[in-house]
């Protein structure tokens, strides 16, 4: 997709961002904005284990409020607040990706190691301008999603909110 955009910026002005967002205990988060999150062991990991879960949390009042979520008349959703960086290079969304997959929400259980505890959004944007007219404006946004892991309660042995 990044090689097919540096040949069409030959004819056209195109801009690529991505934002990544997560949906855990019916609040959303911004998973590019590190300053919403602080990490701990996991409940029942040792001193030294590599899993921790990452708590959004909102500095001032010390409780995961999230972020808004907001429509307008056409019926487009977006999420208030939510960061949104600009990107010049595959290595760039990369790097992106992988920031905000260290801030999602994980937990371990009898079935898996590493199972997710939410549901996220990475979300890249395609913006296309013609120079000969600059009303000529196209948008393409292509969307991964990560459900929440569905492992049976009953096999896990998890108890309660992970």
């Amino acid at each position: 997709m990044v090689d097919e955009v540096e040949r069409a910026k030959k004819h056209r002005q195109i801009t690529m961002s991505v934002s990544f967002l997560e949906i855990y205990n019916e609040h959303i988060y911004d998973l590019l904005n590190s300053s919403l999150f602080r990490r701990k062991q996991s409940k029942g990991s040792q001193p030294g284990d590599p899993l921790l879960l990452t708590i959004p949390f909102n500095s001032a009042q010390n409780d995961p409020t999230g972020l808004k979520l907001k429509w307008n008349n056409n019926d487009h959703y977006i999420v208030e607040n939510l960061f949104t960086f600009e990107c010049q290079s595959y290595d760039h969304i990369m790097q992106l990706f992988h920031e905000g997959i260290k801030n999602k929400a994980i937990g371990s259980h009898k079935m898996n190691l590493s199972s997710s505890r939410s549901h996220s959004i990475f979300t890249m944007t395609l913006e296309q301008v013609d120079p000969n007219n600059a009303d000529n404006i196209i948008v393409s946004k292509l969307q991964l999603v990560d459900l929440a892991g569905s492992e049976r309660q009953s096999f896990t042995n998890v108890q309660g909110k992970s």
